[in-house]
C-alpha cells in the first residue's frame, strides 16, 4: 500500500494562483481520490472548474481540450476556437486541471499525493457526467494533454480497460512519451536529443532567415550547446532560470548566474526556450518570431565571442533589435508550478529527475540532484530527509514525498481502438525520442493517421501551420471553404490547421484518409520549402493504418 510523507522543507505550502477563466464557467465537486471515497468526509472534495462555449447545446457534438504543462492554465481558446463559431457549431469544453488555475487544492503539500494524471482522467469523466452527454465526440490533447487524452481513451474508450465506449475520436498534438527512459543512460540520451533539435532549429534560422549570420551558425550553435549543458548542470532546467531570473541574480547578495558563467540577459534565456516552439519553417506566421530569437541570441553572444563582434550592433532591415527583445520578453507559457513539478515527477514525465531516480533510488535525493549542482551545494545536507539550509530551488523542496513506484510515461500501457489523429512537428524537441511512432505503432489498435510536418516546433496553446492557397475551395462550407484573396490571383486561402481538425472530426475515417486536403498538405509544405530554398529538407509525411500499421524499414508515408 502506498504511503505519503510530507517533504522536509520548512515551507510545505504552495502558493495559490491568480483566478483565471473563460467561457461559461461551471463547477463540479470532485473527491481527491474516488477510490477512497467511502473513507473520506464530505469535505474531502475540491471544486473542479470547467468552461463551455456558449450557448451549450446538448444535441451538438462536444469536444474536450486537454492543455499542456502539466498545469498549463487555459486562458483563451486559440486551438479550437473556430469550432464554436461554425454554422453547425461544436460545444468546446476546457478545464483547469486539479491543483491549477481555479481548481485549487489546499496549499499544504499533504495533498500532493492526489496530483496525478490518473486522478485527472477520472475528473474528465466527472465533467462528461456533469454535462449530461452520452459520450465525447472527441478529445484533443496538446503536449502533456496527450497524456490525459491517451489515458482516458485507454480507460473509457472503445477497447479500453473499463469496457465502455465513451469517446468517438482522439487527436494528439505534439504527443509526449518517455518510453526510452528505462535507464540512466536512456534519460541522458533523451536530454541530448532534445538539445540537438533546438540547436538544429537555431542553425536553420540563420540558414534560411538571418542569412548574414549563416557563416557563423556552427560557432553560435557550439556556444549555445555549452550554455544549455551548463544551465542543466548548475540549475536543473532552463525554465527554472527564466522563472527565477531576478532571484538568482540577487540570491542573498550573490549573483548565482554570474558565479556559474551564465551572466546573460533574461531575454537571452527566453530566446533559448523559444527554440522549442518557433521551428524553422518560414511562413508569414513564424518569420518574425524566428528572426527575433536568432537576433537576440547573436547580439548577446557578440559581447562575449570575439569572432561575433561585428554583430554587436547589427540588425536586419525588417526587424529592429528593440522589437525583437520585446517579442521575446512578452512570450510566456504559464503553468502552475505545483502541478507541473509534482505531476512531472510522479507521472514519469521529467527525464532529468528519472535519471537521478534510477541512479539513486531515493526520491528526495533525486529531486535535489535534478535541481542542479548549485541547489545541492547550497542545500548543504547529506541526507535526503533533512531540511535544506538554503533553497535555491524551493519547488523541489515543496514536493510532497511518496514511496510509490515511479516509471517513465509510456502511452502503450493504455491501448485502445478509438480512431486517432497524431500531429507532430519535425522541429519539436519535446518529441525528439520519436514519441509519435511509439504511440502510432504500439499504443493504438484502431484506425489512425500520423502526420509529420517539417520545420514545425512544439506548439504552445496553438498549432502554427502554413496557409493553403488554391484556385478553388477545398469544400463548399466550413473551414475548408477558404476565403478568396482580394489581391491577384484571387486564390482561396485556407487555414490548414482548422481544415485538418475539422475534416478529422466530421468525416468517417475512410473519407478522411482520402480527402483532397491531405494532398494539399504535401503540396503546401513543398511550396513553402521551395520558396525558402530548402528543397533538400524532409517533406511532410502522412501515414494511415490499417494500410501502414507495422513498424519497419518498408513503412513509407502514403
Amino acid at each position: 500500500m502506498m504511503s505519503f510523507l510530507a517533504s522536509c522543507s520548512k515551507d510545505r505550502h504552495w502558493s495559490g494562483l491568480d483566478e483565471l477563466g473563460l467561457g461559461e464557467e461551471r463547477v463540479v465537486f470532485v473527491p481527491y481520490d474516488e477510490h477512497r471515497l467511502n473513507l473520506m468526509s464530505q469535505g474531502d472534495k475540491f471544486a473542479l472548474h470547467y468552461f463551455v462555449t456558449q450557448p451549450f447545446v446538448k444535441a451538438h457534438p462536444t469536444v474536450l481540450y486537454c492543455a499542456g504543462g502539466p498545469g498549463q492554465i487555459v486562458t483563451d481558446p486559440t486551438l479550437l476556437e473556430f469550432l464554436a463559431k461554425l454554422a453547425a457549431p461544436y460545444n468546446v469544453v476546457y478545464f483547469h486541471i486539479r491543483g491549477a488555475g481555479k481548481s485549487q487544492f489546499p496549499q499544504t503539500n499533504n495533498y500532493d499525493q492526489y496530483l496525478r494524471s490518473k486522478f485527472a482522467v477520472r475528473d474528465i469523466e466527472r465533467i462528461r457526467k456533469d454535462l449530461g452527454i452520452e459520450k465525447w465526440h472527441a478529445i484533443v490533447g496538446l503536449s502533456y494533454g496527450s497524456v490525459l487524452a491517451q489515458q482516458y481513451a485507454g480507460l473509457y474508450g472503445k477497447g479500453g480497460s473499463a469496457g465502455t465506449d465513451l469517446l468517438e475520436k482522439l487527436v494528439l498534438v505534439a504527443p509526449v512519451s518517455l518510453y526510452g527512459v528505462l535507464s540512466e543512460a536512456g534519460a541522458e540520451d533523451l536530454v541530448k536529443k532534445m538539445a540537438a533539435v533546438q540547436l538544429e532549429t537555431l542553425r536553420k534560422i540563420y540558414t534560411y532567415g538571418l542569412k548574414d549570420v549563416s557563416d557563423y551558425q556552427s560557432l553560435i550553435a557550439e556556444a549555445i550547446a555549452t550554455v544549455l549543458e551548463r544551465v542543466d548542470l548548475k540549475f536543473g532546467s532552463l525554465q527554472f532560470v527564466i522563472d527565477e531570473y531576478e532571484r538568482l541574480a540577487n540570491f542573498s547578495g550573490r549573483n548565482l548566474l554570474k558565479e556559474n558563467n551564465l551572466e546573460y540577459s533574461h531575454e537571452f534565456f527566453k530566446s533559448l526556450r523559444l527554440l522549442r516552439s518557433v521551428g524553422w519553417l518560414r511562413d508569414e506566421n513564424q518569420e518574425t518570431r524566428q528572426d527575433s530569437v536568432g537576433l537576440v541570441i547573436v547580439r548577446e553572444l557578440a559581447s562575449k565571442i570575439d569572432q561575433l563582434r561585428r554583430f554587436s550592433e547589427w540588425q536586419p532591415e525588417e526587424l529592429s533589435y528593440e522589437d525583437a527583445k520585446k517579442f521575446v520578453a512578452d512570450s510566456s507559457n504559464r503553468s502552475a508550478q505545483r502541478v507541473y513539478k509534482v505531476m512531472s515527477v510522479y507521472d514519469g514525465l521529467d527525464a532529468r529527475f528519472l535519471k537521478f531516480r534510477l541512479a539513486q533510488g531515493q526520491i528526495q535525493g533525486a529531486l535535489r540532484s535534478s535541481a542542479g549542482e548549485v541547489h545541492s551545494e547550497l542545500c548543504g545536507v547529506s541526507s535526503g530527509w533533512q531540511s535544506c539550509r538554503e533553497q535555491v530551488n524551493p519547488y523541489v523542496e515543496k514536493v510532497g514525498l511518496s514511496n510509490e513506484n515511479i516509471t517513465a510515461w509510456d502511452p502503450a500501457k493504455f491501448p485502445h481502438q478509438v480512431p486517432t489523429l497524431i500531429l507532430k512537428g519535425g522541429a519539436d524537441p519535446v518529441s525528439a525520442g520519436d514519441e509519435e511512432d511509439r504511440i502510432y505503432y504500439e499504443a493504438l489498435r484502431g484506425s489512425r493517421s500520423l502526420i509529420k510536418f517539417p520545420g514545425i516546433g512544439h506548439p504552445v496553446g496553438d498549432l502554427d501551420l502554413p496557409l493553403i492557397s488554391r484556385s478553388s475551395p477545398l469544400a463548399e462550407d466550413g473551414p475548408c471553404k477558404g476565403n478568396r484573396s482580394p489581391r491577384p490571383p484571387h486564390n482561396f486561402t485556407h487555414s490548414l490547421k482548422e481544415c485538418l481538425l475539422y475534416s478529422f472530426l466530421t468525416l468517417e475515417f475512410e473519407q478522411f484518409k482520402n480527402a483532397p486536403l491531405l494532398n494539399e498538405i504535401e503540396t503546401t509544405f513543398e511550396r513553402v520549402l521551395k520558396k525558402m530554398g530548402a528543397q533538400s529538407e524532409r517533406k511532410a509525411a502522412i501515414f494511415h493504418c490499417p494500410e501502414q500499421c507495422d513498424r519497419g524499414p518498408k513503412t513509407e508515408p502514403r
